[in-house]
């Protein structure tokens, strides 16, 4: 495997070291870097036309400060989302994506019945102004299945997504509700390996098969757990990405 520089990104509501286990799994020449889609800021330079999103741009930013050749993504959830704009806006700056429990389209549309409700979300960013802890529990109870995690180890998580802020966690939201890039996959030409759960509550398993098909030079995979695949059974994972990773 040649050195290259790896960048995980996690999912909503996960901060960066929750992708710490996996990265140090990985057996692979070079370093890593550890990010999340709320230390990804927007570029003030950028234009309001421009199509890609700020978590994109955020992105840029940071590999950007750390200049490699290319990189090599691993994103979960909205950070996979996010590793797929990259791969198509800067193909040229990205090696390969690996794409856990990821999506072309997260909401429901009249052509796409794969997504999430789109009155689901619009719940869950109402209710967060009001009761954050609330929203923050039934979503890691949720994305946890089929594992059941103690109250502790979920009040755990909701501290660590709080610190955050209500209004970044409900950009996120708004991030989801928007993301749809349907029409943009067909042109990554980048390798990718699009990895979904069989009991993934957040996205479903269809959705992520509908993206590896959508891309021109994608493997698929689809292992028994829920969409927290990452955190509670990365040794699923190992394997397959270290196999896959040039």
């Amino acid at each position: 495997m040649t050195e290259n520089r790896i960048i995980f990104l996690s999912g909503w509501a996960n901060g960066r070291e929750s992708l710490k286990p996996l990265a140090e799994s990985l057996s692979f020449d070079g370093d890593f870097i550890l990010t999340d889609p709320f230390m990804l800021t927007e570029n003030p330079g950028a234009s309001d036309a421009d199509p890609a999103s700020t978590f994109y741009r955020g992105l840029m930013d940071l590999m950007a400060s750390a200049p490699q050749e290319k990189y090599i993504l691993v994103g979960w959830s909205m950070g996979a989302m996010i590793a797929l704009e990259a791969a198509y806006f800067s193909m040229d700056q990205i090696l390969a994506v690996v794409a856990i429990n990821a999506c072309a389209c997260f909401c429901r549309r009249e052509d796409y019945p794969l997504g999430v409700p789109e009155d689901s979300l619009a719940a869950m960013m109402d209710n967060m102004h009001a009761s954050p802890q609330s929203v923050l529990r039934a979503f890691f109870r949720r994305s946890s299945l089929p594992h059941r995690p103690s109250s502790d180890s979920i009040n755990r998580r909701v501290r660590t997504a709080l610190r955050f802020g209500t209004d970044p966690l409900i950009e996120g939201l708004c991030y989801l509700r928007d993301f749809d890039i349907r029409k943009y996959v067909p042109a990554i030409k980048i390798p990718m390996l699009v990895i979904n759960s069989s009991y993934d509550k957040i996205v479903s398993p269809d959705a992520g098969a509908f993206l590896a098909a959508l891309a021109p030079n994608a493997g698929s995979l689809l292992l028994p757990s829920g969409h927290d695949l990452p955190l509670t059974d990365p040794s699923l994972l190992t394997p397959a990405i270290s196999e896959f990773l040039p």
